[in-house]
């Protein structure tokens, strides 16, 4: 009887933890904007798909008034080049 409670509750602990790991999209139109809510750090990483349905990583640094050169642009990770928000 232990045993059958002890698997009830890892088999609901399992299903809940691996239901709020799923991977999620975000779709936008190509030049259209998308609003994410995302937690304080101070770099963030996408991944695009380019126009040859390319995947592309960039990486946001954070402004902090130390590092006024490298900040407020998504830069390509692969190529060094930076876009403007």
């Amino acid at each position: 009887m232990i045993r059958l409670l002890v698997l009830a509750i890892l088999f609901i602990f399992l299903k809940s933890s691996l239901s709020t790991q799923e991977d999620n999209f975000v779709l936008v139109k190509l030049d259209g904007n998308a609003t994410l809510p995302l937690p304080a750090s101070a770099n963030y990483r996408r991944i695009v798909q380019n126009a040859n349905y390319e995947d592309e990583e960039h990486l946001y640094r954070v402004c902090n008034g130390k590092n006024k050169k490298t900040c407020g642009f998504w830069e390509n990770v692969k190529v060094g080049q930076k876009k403007m928000l």
